[in-house]
């Protein structure tokens, strides 16, 4: 899985091993980045106290199917 670990004492780690690599890592950033996006609140100017309000109270979708 990690490119080069075939060999522990010396690793032989090659350009065409380490772009795919990179590449692999990156979009599980991207990934995680979108989901944050999407599923994060916003926190800047808000105080604990609004916050804990904000997550206690339930989501907009849950609501409406519940009545």
């Amino acid at each position: 899985m990690i490119a080069g670990t075939s060999n522990y004492g010396n690793p032989q780690v090659t350009l065409a091993a380490i772009v795919p690599a990179f590449n692999y890592f990156a979009s599980w950033y991207v990934l995680a980045a979108l989901a944050f996006r999407f599923v994060g609140i916003k926190t800047r100017g808000r105080t604990i106290e609004e916050l804990d309000a904000a997550l206690a109270k339930p989501a907009p979708g849950k609501a409406a199917a519940a009545q």
